[in-house]
């Protein structure tokens, strides 16, 4: 690249600027639970209750 140092800087500051208003791409899509899936705290539970008895 043709740039000095300070216009490096300022091409990166501008970059880091307008990095926030983009979405975050990376979100984990929510798993929809079937019928034979279970939560797992719910399952965990599930079996303490049983040790219990």
């Amino acid at each position: 690249m043709g740039k000095t140092q300070n216009e490096a800087y300022d091409l990166l500051d501008e970059m880091a600027a307008n990095a926030y208003q983009w979405p975050v791409e990376r979100v984990a899509p929510k798993k929809a639970y079937g019928v034979h899936e279970v939560d797992p705290i719910i399952a965990l539970t599930a079996q303490v209750a049983t040790l219990t008895k």
